[in-house]
């Protein structure tokens, strides 16, 4: 009985309040602010793009979820790039960075001409059989690449509510 009253009295007090659940949801989203901000200055300013874009800035639930895809895209890239690389040095004998510096991280798609071109001005002709790999290495990587930026921008336009195409353009100011 003594549980019921307590409970009783303080649902009366909770009653009589204004509860404010718009306050409610800015407290929260002021406690997870620090933890919400932007991991490098580049993601900022890609988040401020995006804001501006939407007409409103991003709120710190919004801005954490569109940094979180931004990294996870990167990491994605930068293994993509790796194994890239890794396959190309093994088939042509040439040093990674030798390769890296030809065909640099991006989610832009290579050109197999330019890149059959530059790894056969450092490695002299190649073997029909490498260029065969080559080929089918650019083809897959871009494929890959234009993927995973593809479902960063849509993921992100989803999230915010600004068309693919402006996320997909600003994608270059966090080097996707």
């Amino acid at each position: 009985m003594k549980r019921i009253l307590a409970l009783a009295i303080v649902s009366a007090a909770l009653g009589a309040q204004a509860f404010d659940f718009g306050a409610l949801g800015s407290a929260v989203e002021q406690a997870v602010a620090p933890a919400a901000a932007p991991a490098n200055t580049a993601t900022g300013a890609f988040i401020d793009k995006l804001g501006a874009a939407r007409g409103q800035p991003l709120s710190p639930v919004d801005a954490m979820a569109v940094s979180t895809a931004v990294g996870g895209t990167q990491n994605l890239v930068d293994n993509a790039q790796n194994q890239f690389l890794d396959k190309l040095s093994q088939s042509t004998g040439l040093n990674r960075d030798v390769i890296a510096a030809i065909a640099p991280k991006s989610t832009a798609p290579l050109s197999q001409t330019e890149v059959m071109q530059k790894l056969q001005a450092k490695a002299g002709q190649l073997n029909p059989q490498t260029v065969s790999m080559v080929q089918s290495a650019v083809q897959s990587r871009n494929s890959l690449m234009g993927s995973l930026g593809d479902t960063l921008a849509q993921k992100v336009a989803d999230r915010i509510g600004v068309p693919v195409t402006v996320v997909t353009a600003l994608l270059p100011m966090v080097g996707l």
